[in-house]
């Protein structure tokens, strides 16, 4: 086990190099977490973290972690997943491990801190805005834009006309598509990501979504749909994490003109993308 001021790191990862920096990034990913779009308390204990070399190991610890429940859990996503502020994950190659280690402690803070859980689209969009890094030296550098996966199937939906739209995209769950099959989820993640992208890289936007994580982490969230929407539909909105109740009370209530302005922005980044003269990513 790895002691940091955060963390307990338990790895049975091998090589030298990754497994020295699984702290460092951990560190890193935590901070960002905390500050990256508004000043967001810290979990009370150190959060558990567990990588280990490949799934059979992976298989075994979520045994002994979860008993008869490991039998559903073991069959999930590639990589491994987080449950009630734990992470639990197998490495899938260094740098992929490293954006699965930032998507799933994404998760795993919000768990463990927020005293209200957030819609669903936008804890998975969070989740893949995190994921975008570099690394200088020994130092990870967080970089949103920076996700060529996330990017790659974002165009390929545009291209080929299958971009989910707005209010089915907030209204529905990752397992939704992961059942639908073919590429639906990496569509779906693609935008989830875009989504989140298009709302923190406006300032009233970003200031609108900034309120949203303060209300949540702090257990006020509901209490502020309600004033907003009326009880009821605030107490679906909330149990149910899906729907566009958020978007419209903090964001915009003319939910075509926030499709019509998503579209802009997706388009806008395709463009950057192929545009020979510019750049190679998005920023």
């Amino acid at each position: 086990m790895i002691r940091t001021p955060s963390y307990r790191l338990f790895t049975t990862i091998a090589d030298d190099s990754l497994r020295e920096r699984l702290p460092v990034f951990l560190e890193a990913a935590g901070s960002r977490y905390r500050g990256a779009i508004t000043p967001l308390s810290p979990p009370a204990l150190a959060l558990d973290t567990y990588v280990v070399s490949d799934r059979s190991q992976w298989e075994s610890i979520v045994t002994q972690l979860l008993g008869a429940r490991s039998d559903v859990v073991a069959s999930m996503n590639r990589g491994g997943f987080t449950l009630q502020g734990r992470s639990i994950l197998y490495e899938i190659g260094s740098h992929d491990t490293f954006v699965l280690l930032a998507h799933e402690g994404w998760h795993q803070f919000a768990q463990a801190s927020f005293k209200e859980p957030l819609p669903i689209w936008l804890d998975e969009g969070l989740a893949t805005w995190f994921e975008g890094h570099r690394w200088i030296a020994n130092t990870p550098l967080f970089t949103p834009g920076d996700n060529p996966d996330r990017m790659t199937a974002l165009r390929n939906a545009a291209r080929a006309g299958s971009l989910i739209p707005l209010d089915q995209l907030v209204s529905t769950t990752p397992q939704d598509w992961i059942a639908k099959g073919g590429d639906w989820p990496l569509t779906y993640y693609a935008q989830v990501w875009a989504l989140t992208r298009f709302l923190l890289e406006d300032s009233t936007r970003r200031e609108a979504l900034s309120q949203v994580l303060t209300l949540a982490s702090r257990g006020q969230l509901r209490a502020e749909l309600s004033r907003r929407v009326g009880d009821r539909a605030a107490g679906i909105a909330m149990s149910r994490r899906l729907g566009s109740a958020v978007l419209e009370s903090f964001v915009n209530r003319d939910q075509a003109e926030l499709q019509q302005r998503l579209m802009e922005f997706v388009n806008e980044q395709d463009r950057i993308v192929r545009d020979p003269g510019g750049q190679s990513r998005s920023p």
